[in-house]
C-alpha cells in the first residue's frame, strides 16, 4: 500500500511540474503588474473610412492578463505616439487589409521604431504580430516594398497546418517557455494552428531572396502550403530586438465561431492561444511604461467601445468587432446597433462599386464583400479566462 504522504508529494511534484523554470522566470525581471498593451485598427474594406478591431483579439490580451488599447487610424501623430509611450506593447493584427494601408502603415510604423529606439536605451517594448502583422513586421525592419519579399500564390486560406521546428529556433524565447504538452504536440506533425492567409514569406526568399532578415530574425518554424507544397515561414522571432512574428491566428481557436472557419476549438489549440498570450503578456511586463493617471488609461481603453455581435454567418467572418467611424472626430458612430451595421453594409457596397468600376472585377476584396452583414441584437458572450500553465519543455528540433 502506497503511503498517503507519498501520493501528497506526487501531488506537490506533478503542480510544480507545470511551471516554468526559475532559471527562465529569473532570466526576465517583471516591471510592471499592470500590462496595457495597444492594438491596431484595420479598414473594414480598401479606401473606405471605417476602422475595426476583431474582438477576439481584445480577449486574447485579456486571456494573458493584459489590458487592450485601440490604436486608430484617424488618430493624430501626436497621439499615436503618446499611447505609444505609455503602453507596455503593441499588437499588429492581421486582417484582408491592403498591405501599406494608410492607416495601418502608419501605426505599424510607429510601433516597430519606437520599439527599436527602446532597444537602444536598453528598455523591452515588445510588438506581436500575426499574419498581416507577420508581413508588414518582417519588411519593415529592412524598408522593403511588400513584393521584394511576399509570395501571394500560397494556399493557406482557412486550414490547419502542421509546424516545422527549425534548428535556428532553438534559442527562441517562444519555444524555450512553451509548456512540453503544445510543444510535443505541435512537433509530433498533426495541424493545430489556423492559417488564413494566400501571402507569406517563402523560406527559400528568407535566406536567399533577403538574406539580411537574417540579421534580424531567427525562423523558428516553417509550414506548407496545400497546393504546391511551398516551405513558408510560420514563425519568426527577433535576435536581438523583441518582436514576435506568426502567419497563423492562435486568437481565433477560442473566440471565432464562423461556420465558414474550419478551426479547431478542442482542448490542445485552447491551450495553444492561451500559452501565446501569456507569453506576450509577460513579455510586455518587462517594461514599466503606464499612462500618467487612471482616468486616462480609462479614457483610451477598448471598454469604452461596445463591441458589435456580427453572427456567425455575417461578411466579417468575426463573431463580434469594435468599429469606429475614421471620418468622425471622436470615431463615434450613432447610437444604435441597428445603424452602425446598416453604415458597415452602406460603406462596403460603395468599395464594391468602386472597384468594379475600376475594372477589378475579379479583386479578392470583391469575393470577401458580397454578403451583407447580418443584423443581430447585441449580447456579450460569456469567456472563460482560465489559463493553462505548463513547464518548461526539454525540446527537440529539426533541421
Amino acid at each position: 500500500m502506497v503511503p498517503s504522504w507519498l501520493g501528497c508529494l506526487s501531488v506537490i511534484f506533478f503542480i510544480f511540474s507545470d511551471l516554468p523554470s526559475s532559471t527562465s522566470l529569473e532570466k526576465f525581471k517583471w516591471k510592471t503588474r499592470r500590462p496595457t498593451i495597444a492594438v491596431l485598427d484595420n479598414a473594414l474594406a480598401p479606401r473606405n473610412r471605417v476602422g475595426h478591431i476583431a474582438a477576439s483579439y481584445v480577449r486574447w490580451i485579456e486571456q494573458g492578463g493584459g489590458k487592450a488599447v485601440p490604436m486608430l487610424g484617424h488618430y493624430t501623430n501626436a497621439t499615436l505616439k503618446r499611447i505609444l509611450r505609455s503602453v507596455n506593447g503593441v499588437v499588429l493584427v492581421g486582417g484582408a487589409s491592403i498591405f501599406g494601408e494608410p492607416g495601418y502603415y502608419l501605426m505599424a510604423d510607429f510601433a516597430i521604431q519606437e520599439m527599436k529606439a527602446a532597444h537602444k536605451r536598453g528598455e523591452v517594448f515588445p510588438i506581436w504580430g500575426t499574419c498581416l502583422g507577420f508581413l508588414f513586421g518582417m519588411t519593415n525592419m529592412y524598408h522593403a516594398e511588400k513584393d521584394d519579399l511576399r509570395q501571394c500564390n500560397i494556399i493557406a486560406e482557412n486550414v490547419t497546418l502542421p509546424e516545422t521546428f527549425k534548428s535556428t529556433g532553438i534559442d527562441s524565447q517562444f519555444l524555450q517557455q512553451m509548456p512540453d504538452r503544445i510543444y510535443q504536440h505541435l512537433a509530433s506533425g498533426k495541424p493545430l494552428p489556423f492559417h488564413a492567409h494566400s501571402c507569406s514569406v517563402l523560406l527559400t526568399d528568407f535566406y536567399n531572396k533577403v538574406p539580411v532578415l537574417q540579421k534580424y530574425f531567427r525562423v523558428v518554424s516553417t509550414s506548407f502550403d496545400k497546393g504546391t507544397h511551398s516551405e513558408f515561414v510560420s514563425m519568426a522571432e527577433g535576435r536581438d530586438l523583441p518582436i514576435y512574428l506568426l502567419m497563423w491566428h492562435p486568437e481565433k481557436h477560442p473566440y471565432e465561431w464562423n461556420e465558414d472557419f474550419d478551426l479547431p476549438h478542442n482542448r490542445m489549440a485552447v491551450e495553444l492561444s492561451q500559452y501565446t498570450a501569456r507569453f506576450f503578456v509577460n513579455q510586455c511586463r518587462r517594461n514599466s511604461r503606464s499612462f500618467d493617471s487612471l482616468e486616462e488609461l480609462e479614457n483610451e481603453a477598448v471598454d469604452n467601445q461596445a463591441g458589435i455581435y456580427m453572427g456567425r454567418r455575417s461578411a466579417m467572418k468575426f463573431d463580434t468587432i469594435y468599429a469606429w467611424d475614421r471620418d468622425a472626430k471622436d470615431g463615434a458612430f450613432d447610437e444604435g446597433h441597428d445603424s452602425v451595421l446598416d453604415d458597415l453594409n452602406a460603406r462596403i457596397q460603395v468599395t464594391l462599386n468602386e472597384i468594379s468600376e475600376e475594372g477589378e472585377k475579379e479583386n479578392a476584396w470583391k469575393k470577401q464583400w458580397t454578403r451583407p452583414v447580418r443584423k443581430t441584437p447585441h449580447k456579450p458572450s460569456a469567456r472563460d479566462d482560465k489559463m493553462a500553465n505548463g513547464r518548461n519543455l526539454a525540446f527537440h528540433v529539426s533541421k
